[in-house]
């Protein structure tokens, strides 16, 4: 047999059904709900979207009788006592589909109250029993609730005001709020069932927190490019996000009026998102070390440990970073450069200082960022020892 390519296995995120692209949230939304034959949703929005824009309003008017609650109690990383409640508020109201407006934490929260609520939870306790084992790629985990708990009624519509990434993978990492402790869900058919890109809804995202949540996109499709065990489709992906993200970021910096700048930055998310059948390195890792540590947004902890990680491998020769500059028209070009000259552009945080690190507390961080099991794996140059992680920091830290 004619191998053309390194034998490699690709995994769909579970749950995900549709993606529906250039749409008006409020026009699609209705139908896409009467398609799948809910009849009593409920909006969970970030508090700044529902009470200072429209985007909330003017979906919630759209879908009329069938909307039986709006709530913005989601929080930052989604802690699990917000999760509890909106559990428990779907049991009340009866709620046959979530829909979640907004960005990263808002979906992730939306997932873990669909597992809530296929597994009857009712107690914080309850909910973290179904943790997914530290260490295991999001992939590779024991899905929760498992498959004898049967096919499920209850889901989640994703509407993204940023390019985080979010909308369309099964798992995530909300905090425990009682312990200030991430952890670690991985759920059974947990992606949403739709995902609504509508490119007017991000105009309203604060201009900072969207370049940010690019560069997690970006972070993401990099890490696909490069990671040491490949696959061809996910590169594939990744290799048509990275040019967008580095072509469209700019333009929306300049004009947040640019619906096409948007809407293709919205399909680099696409492309990033599809990638995510790897393992990610460094970067992907820390920064869920770094953002409840320094208590940043994982957009800026992306930002810092993305050029960390660039300056790391640029440090050595690639292929992989070779097509990288390719696809973004700078062949030649160091890598870490490429990756410095986007932040600046984007006017974005280059260093730990910028995030209110300061080098005395750098060995701690070093030591929280080495004990996480990911760090050390799938990365060009390897990062093994708690000697490699603080020369990475280092090399980030002013």
């Amino acid at each position: 047999m004619d191998i053309m390519q390194p034998q490699s296995v690709y995994t769909y995120h579970q749950g995900l059904e549709q993606i529906h692209f250039g749409v008006r949230a409020a026009t699609a939304l209705p139908e896409i709900v009467d398609r799948y034959g809910y009849e009593r949703v409920l909006i969970y929005a970030s508090r700044t979207l529902n009470r200072e824009t429209p985007v909330v309003k003017t979906i919630a008017d759209a879908l009329g009788s069938r909307l039986v609650g709006v709530s913005d109690e989601v929080g930052e990383h989604a802690p699990v006592n917000n999760i509890i409640k909106a559990i428990h508020r779907v049991y009340e109201t009866n709620a046959d589909v979530m829909i979640g407006v907004g960005g990263g934490s808002v979906f992730d929260f939306g997932k873990f109250v669909q597992m809530g609520v296929w597994a009857g939870v009712k107690t914080r306790e309850e909910l973290l029993s179904y943790q997914s084992e530290r260490g295991v790629r999001p992939l590779d985990a024991v899905y929760q609730p498992p498959e004898s708990m049967g096919t499920h009624r209850f889901r989640q519509i994703a509407v993204p005001t940023t390019f985080s990434t979010a909308e369309a993978t099964s798992g995530g990492t909300p905090v425990d709020d009682e312990t200030g402790a991430k952890v670690r869900f991985t759920v059974r058919q947990g992606a949403p069932r739709a995902v609504v890109y509508d490119p007017e809804v991000v105009t309203y995202t604060p201009t900072h927190l969207l370049m940010a949540t690019g560069i997690r996109g970006l972070d993401h499709a990099m890490n696909t490019v490069m990671s040491t065990e490949p696959n061809v489709v996910a590169e594939t992906m990744a290799l048509n996000a990275i040019p967008r993200f580095f072509e469209y970021l700019p333009k929306i910096r300049e004009d947040r009026s640019d619906l096409r700048a948007n809407a293709q930055c919205q399909l680099a998310t696409w492309f990033a998102i599809m990638g995510q059948s790897v393992g990610h390195g460094f970067s992907y890792a820390s920064v869920h070390v770094l953002g409840p540590w320094a208590l940043v947004g994982h957009g800026e902890a992306a930002c810092v440990m993305m050029l960390a990680q660039a300056r790391w491998f640029s440090e050595v020769s690639s292929p992989a970073m070779d097509a990288i500059a390719e696809a973004v028209g700078r062949p030649g070009v160091r890598f870490d450069q490429l990756v410095l000259e986007l932040l600046q552009r984007l006017q974005l945080p280059t260093s730990l200082a910028e995030l209110g690190v300061t080098r005395d507390k750098l060995p701690a961080l070093a030591e929280a960022v080495h004990a996480h099991p990911i760090v050390h794996r799938y990365n060009l140059r390897p990062i093994d020892t708690l000697e490699d992680v603080t020369a990475v920091l280092q090399g980030v830290a002013d």
